[in-house]
C-alpha cells in the first residue's frame, strides 16, 4: 500500500502525457489499494465472522483438552478403584473362608451334640 513510486516509471518532465499517465496509473493503483483496504475494515460482517470462527476454534481446543483430561482422569480413578477393590477382597475373603469353617465347626459340633 505505501510503497514507493518506481523512479524510471515516473521520471520526466510533469508536463509530458506519457509521465502523467504513468504517475495517474501509479495514482490509480495506490488508491485501489487504499479502498481496498478501508473496504474490509469497515466489512463487519466478515470482521464478525472471522472473530466468531477464532472463538469457536479456541472453544474446540479447550473442549479436546478437557475431554482428554477426563479421559485420563477417569482411567487413574478406574486404576486407583481396582487397586482398592483388590486391597480389600483378600481380607474379605480370608474373613468369609474363616467364618464359613467356623459355622461348619459350629454345625458339625452341635450335630455330634444331638446323637
Amino acid at each position: 500500500m505505501n510503497t514507493p513510486a518506481p523512479v524510471g516509471d515516473l521520471t520526466g518532465s510533469p508536463a509530458d502525457p506519457e509521465t502523467l499517465r504513468r504517475r495517474i496509473a501509479y495514482t490509480r493503483d495506490e488508491l485501489a489499494e487504499t479502498v481496498e483496504a478501508l473496504a474490509a475494515k469497515t466489512d463487519v460482517k466478515a470482521r464478525a465472522a472471522q472473530a466468531a470462527a477464532g472463538a469457536a476454534g479456541t472453544v474446540t481446543g479447550e473442549l479436546q483438552a478437557a475431554e482428554r483430561a477426563v479421559a485420563t482422569g477417569y482411567r487413574a480413578l478406574a486404576g486407583q478403584t481396582r487397586q482398592t477393590v483388590r486391597r480389600i477382597t483378600a481380607p474379605v475373603r480370608a474373613t468369609l473362608l474363616l467364618a464359613g469353617a467356623a459355622a461348619l465347626f459350629v454345625a458339625v459340633a452341635v450335630r455330634r451334640r444331638l446323637r
